[in-house]
């Protein structure tokens, strides 16, 4: 599974491949998605301890997380997914982590003369809070 991982909200979803070692043995791993750092749980379709079954000989999973395509301009969001060997746990234990994060990709207008638009290409700004990319419009 990924450390980190970044998706355009307008992809509609982000996965993630869960691998274990052995094949040995049927085992249940329980999935989980947290909120860390900004992110807006209307964002993206949250998972709760939901069961994830390896059976005999099978090493690796696919989880598929729905990611809300809306028209809000926002600062990028980061989630975290997390793997626990049992749903009891408390969420700061955990058999695997990883996080994600959703790049805005809607425009913010902010008057009639000026448009700025998030981007995820944008090269780093030494100052702090998301980095943007400025454009006129001539109107």
């Amino acid at each position: 599974m990924p450390v980190s991982k970044s998706v355009i909200e307008g992809a509609g979803s982000v996965s993630f491949t869960l691998n274990r070692s052995s094949g040995a043995v049927a085992q249940t791993v329980y999935v989980s998605t947290t909120t860390t750092r900004s992110a807006n749980v209307a964002d993206y379709t949250g998972l709760n301890s939901v069961p994830l079954a390896f059976s005999v000989g099978q090493t690796s999973k696919t989880v598929t997380i729905n990611i809300a395509n809306d028209a809000n301009f926002e600062p990028d969001e980061t989630f975290a997914l997390i793997v626990r060997q049992d749903p009891g746990d408390p969420a700061n234990v955990y058999l695997a982590k990883s996080t994600f994060t959703i790049l805005n990709d809607d425009t913010a207008i902010l008057g009639q003369d000026t448009v700025l638009q998030a981007s995820s290409q944008a090269r780093p700004c030494p100052c702090p809070g998301p980095n943007l990319v400025a454009s006129m419009r001539m109107t």
